[in-house]
């Protein structure tokens, strides 16, 4: 297989990857994400109760002395409320789109390494090795969307959705990035 084929291929699968999921959540705004009411005095409980970086939940898996919870009392505080997942940065974070799109399409460039190496494996056969690449497209799209998002709605309650619009953003992207990827490669 010829790499400038490859590269190419690569290169063609991260932007179009990066661009269907600037639309999704740019132009889309499917996701379903909420404000809260009260901004200031939410920042201010989160700040008090949660004084480092972290991943938190409400209610806690542990007392004040660092004990599991038993399951039963961790079924009524979840089922009394709130319920909550969520990543806290009580000192906040500098925020640069610039910074964020480069990482973003560097996350896409090694999905689309990944996936590469997943298709240049099929060939021979019975079918076209394009028909096979793209199979593997859709795949390791729905792989990619279904396991964490699923987990994430089993765990941790995550919206229906938003579930879904994460499992479509997934399914739509690579497998568009796979026809196109799958294309290139024949």
């Amino acid at each position: 297989m010829n790499s400038k084929k490859c590269l190419l291929a690569v290169l063609a699968g991260a932007v179009i990857v990066f661009v269907w999921l600037n639309i999704s959540w740019m132009v889309l705004e499917w996701h379903g994400i909420k404000s809260v009411n009260d901004q200031e005095a939410t920042g201010s409980a989160l700040k008090a109760a949660a004084p480092e970086d972290g991943v938190y939940a409400v209610p806690a898996w542990k007392d004040k002395d660092g004990k599991m919870l038993e399951p039963d009392e961790m079924a009524k505080a979840a089922e009394a409320g709130p319920f909550a997942f969520m990543v806290i940065l009580p000192d906040g974070k500098k925020m640069s789109m610039a910074r964020s799109m480069i990482t973003g399409f560097v996350i896409q460039i090694v999905g689309a390494l990944l996936l590469c190496f997943l298709m240049l494996m099929v060939s021979g056969g019975s079918g076209s090795d394009f028909k096979r690449r793209v199979i593997v497209a859709v795949c390791f799209s729905l792989a990619a969307g279904l396991m964490p998002a699923l987990s994430n709605w089993n765990w941790w309650h995550f919206p229906i959705g938003y579930t879904f619009a994460t499992i479509a953003d997934s399914l739509i992207s690579w497998t568009l990035a796979g026809l196109a990827m799958a294309r290139i490669l024949k």
